[in-house]
């Protein structure tokens, strides 16, 4: 997975609420430090993507990245009967080579 290395245009009232899209250099020995490695911009979905890097101008282009979400359920979560509802397995060793299923 990539990890964004910097941030733009993120202030506490966007975020969360419009979506982050990543750009990188098109060509790495034509960009900056800023644009060699991946970053983030906070963008309307309508907005046209970005084409040149914001801090020397060389072209970019934006990244497809996995999502991260997280949900706060609370210390309940993880308990076996709740990984069960949302799809889980979870094994118990009991002895080598041997596993039980607790979540059944």
């Amino acid at each position: 997975m990539v990890r964004p290395q910097t941030t733009l245009n993120n202030t506490p009232s966007e975020v969360g609420t419009m979506p982050i899209y990543c750009y990188r250099a098109e060509e790495e020995e034509k960009s900056c430090e800023h644009c060699r490695e991946i970053f983030e911009v906070t963008q309307k979905m309508s907005d046209p993507s970005i084409e040149n890097c914001p801090r020397c101008g060389a072209k970019i282009e934006r990244i497809i990245t996995s999502v991260y979400s997280y949900v706060d359920r609370g210390k309940d979560m993880m308990k076996d009967k709740n990984l069960k509802k949302m799809g889980f397995t979870k094994l118990v060793k009991e002895e080598k080579g041997k596993y039980r299923n607790v979540t059944q």
